[in-house]
């Protein structure tokens, strides 16, 4: 009867260590998750424009003729795009508007950061 007890014992172990090896190998599949990129597709005409003249190219600030920049147009807009300021001083350092303006909302924040990764498009 001991033995019997044994040799059972060693095969339900030997039977665990196959099964646990065996699991090792398997991978799930990567999670598909959706980007709000994906979805959203912001253009300059139809999103960004709109923020861009509430909170960038306001009365004293990224107008015709501002030492920083004129956001008042898409093309006006390119340089400061181009150079990675616009993208380093919104998204990055979130220290544009400039204190005291009202923020960007998650939101706005996400649409542009949308615009900037799909390549800007006007």
């Amino acid at each position: 009867m001991h033995v019997r007890f044994l040799t059972a014992a060693v095969l339900c172990l030997l039977g665990l260590s196959v099964l646990m090896s065996a699991c090792k190998q398997d991978k799930l599949p990567e999670p598909m998750v959706s980007s709000a990129c994906d979805t959203l597709m912001p253009t300059w005409q139809s999103a960004i424009r709109t923020i861009v003249e509430r909170k960038c190219a306001t009365p004293g600030c990224h107008t015709a003729g501002f030492s920083s920049g004129d956001f008042t147009t898409y093309e006006s807009t390119l340089p400061r795009i181009e150079n990675g300021s616009f993208k380093r001083r919104t998204l990055d350092q979130r220290n544009m508007p400039p204190a005291g303006s009202p923020p960007l909302s998650e939101e706005e924040l996400l649409l542009l950061e949308c615009w900037l990764s799909a390549g800007y498009p006007q």
